[in-house]
């Protein structure tokens, strides 16, 4: 739950490090330009959270040793399965926050609104279908589910901006992002510290 929570977060403070910069390429009614640089700051987030998930699912053991020690060995390895399991959601989250910014740039909020919906309703979904089979798993699933359905729920809002991969980090939008991004990465680090902090004493009661 924990994880969840600062993921969400981390969905939100992407949204409105762009929703600034997207909203000025709206306005001024260059779909072009708009198209362009959102494809270009998906195709970047997308290749750094990649990179992250890649990484994070190695030193996973690691990540569990820290913050449940208190674990037993087989809850380790549980935790650790468990972790592994959810942590494409980071990537299938922040594109979510990505498109979010894109759609409340150009005035659309229904389909956003309806993003943290779907997520809850992804788990609940893996919950009550998977459980009696692969019991605390189901949740996993769930959370996997429904950071998908997240994007895809968002995706018809995306008709008229052409989205393919570019890489551009020279882009004037680029920097500006960057810019804003900045303070909120700061207060990503400072709350996500609060999280392990928390996992940290759950697990050594004493």
């Amino acid at each position: 739950v924990q994880l969840a929570d600062g993921r969400h977060l981390q969905a939100g403070a992407i949204s409105a490090a762009l929703i600034p910069v997207f909203t000025d390429y709206a306005d001024s009614h260059d779909r072009a330009e708009l198209s362009r640089i959102v494809s270009v700051v998906l195709t970047l987030a997308t290749a750094a959270l990649a990179a992250v998930v890649a990484v994070l699912v190695v030193v996973a053991p690691l990540l569990v040793q820290i913050i449940g020690g208190g674990f037993d060995e087989e809850a380790k390895s549980v935790a650790t399965y468990l972790v592994r399991l959810m942590l494409p959601s980071v990537l299938f989250m922040g594109t979510s926050g990505i498109l979010t910014a894109s759609l409340y740039a150009r005035q659309r909020f229904t389909l956003p609104a309806f993003s943290v919906a779907v997520y809850n309703l992804g788990i609940i979904l893996g919950a009550l279908l998977l459980a009696g089979r692969i019991q605390v798993t189901s949740i996993a699933v769930g959370v996997l589910v429904g950071a998908l359905l997240q994007v895809a729920i968002q995706l018809p809002g995306m008709r008229g901006i052409r989205l393919r991969p570019a890489l551009d980090l020279s882009h004037p939008g680029v920097r500006a992002i960057l810019k804003l991004y900045a303070p909120v990465a700061l207060g990503l680090i400072g709350a996500n510290h609060g999280v392990l902090d928390d996992g940290c004493l759950a697990t050594h009661p004493e």
